[in-house]
């Protein structure tokens, strides 16, 4: 078995790629690229076209290391928008939520720079990912020898396709995890009890049952709703399945599905339309989607919980479902939780399992 960090960091050969399943630790880890041929990995940007590939190298591996390492050495932290700049944006959502006859959802995020001490390779990083992120489906990809290393530990899947099945998350609201078990199973209660969460889920659910009538032959019944937890935080969690009609490839699931209500709102012109108006960044690969294809098999994960790093600059992505019934104030704090694998922002025990 390879240290993947280790193998990626000595590679010359471009772009690199490494995916970590989060239920059996297989491992996808690759470089350079060749004709393509059946078997594709895919990375695609919140809006823009899709990069396909078929690496030249590949390695599959069933992770068993256990890493240990520090956390980051952070020097400084700014918020894009800040706090202040955030709050009007979240409140001119709500305004744009009031006012519209459609909308009914829009996620906003924020980008928050780290400055971290340097590490010889980017790919450590991974290691502090491997650490903290037990439970996650792990990404990193580097497009070329200067682009910075993009990078994330999403617990959110957009598919999971196995021969014809196929299988889609929805995820939306989000609770810490407490500090003890009580406090924990609590917190799981207010979360699956919350009228505004419920309702937020319920658009991606509504979104992704109109995509698979036309995409498969067969849908099953929706599974109840639960609370997925990570190591930090939780959230409602739903998984929607059916089977696909003979015709549609995994691009056409990608193209269909991406981006859904989860990372962009609903409908999603009018919150893209907001999303361009209200925040200050490009979102660019943050809340797009990375995964690979072969005819036997494909899953592809959501780029959310993800960070660009180059040198000791670190740039972590976030982001919040508004609806209606949302508080700019606490939205602010659900963006730190989701920040606490890269930084630990808000004392919290950690949990070790999901």
């Amino acid at each position: 078995m390879i240290d993947p960090v280790e193998w990626l960091s000595s590679q010359t050969l471009f772009p690199k790629f490494y995916w970590r399943c989060r239920e059996t630790g297989l491992e996808k880890i690759a470089c350079g690229m060749k004709p393509l041929a059946s078997h594709r990995y895919h990375v695609t940007p919140f809006q823009g076209p899709i990069f396909t590939f078929t690496p030249a190298i590949e390695i599959e591996q069933y992770s068993t290391v256990s890493f240990s390492t520090p956390l980051f050495i952070i020097e400084r932290i700014q918020d894009n928008p800040s706090y202040e700049t955030w709050i009007d944006m979240v409140t001119r959502a709500l305004k744009s939520l009031r006012d519209s006859s459609s909308l009914q959802k829009v996620v906003l995020a924020r980008k928050t720079h780290f400055s971290i001490a340097p590490l010889s390779s980017p790919w450590q990083a991974l290691y502090h990912l491997h650490d903290t992120c037990p439970h996650t489906d792990l990404f990193a990809f580097q497009k070329t020898f200067d682009a910075p290393l993009f990078l994330g530990a999403s617990p959110e899947r957009l598919f999971l396709r196995q021969g014809r099945h196929l299988a889609i998350e929805a995820l939306a609201g989000t609770r810490k995890r407490g500090h003890t078990l009580q406090e924990d199973l609590s917190l799981s209660q207010e979360l699956l009890t919350s009228l505004k969460d419920q309702r937020e889920i319920s658009y991606i659910d509504l979104f992704i049952q109109e995509q698979l009538r036309l995409l498969c032959t067969k849908l099953y019944p929706l599974s109840s709703l639960s609370c997925k937890q990570t190591s930090t935080v939780q959230h409602l969690y739903r998984i929607h399945e059916g089977i696909l009609r003979k015709t549609v490839t995994d691009e056409e699931l990608l193209h269909t599905l991406h981006p859904t209500p989860a990372i962009g709102g609903l409908p999603k012109k009018k919150a893209f339309s907001l999303i361009h108006e209200l925040e200050p960044f490009s979102r660019e690969l943050y809340a797009g989607a990375i995964g690979w294809s072969t005819p036997e098999k494909s899953v592809y994960t959501v780029t959310i919980r993800s960070a660009t790093l180059q040198g000791h600059n670190l740039y972590a992505f976030t982001g919040a479902g508004i609806v209606s019934g949302s508080v700019p104030e606490l939205e602010w704090k659900e963006l730190d939780l989701k920040l606490m694998h890269w930084s630990r922002r808000e004392s919290c025990t950690m949990h070790p399992s999901n």
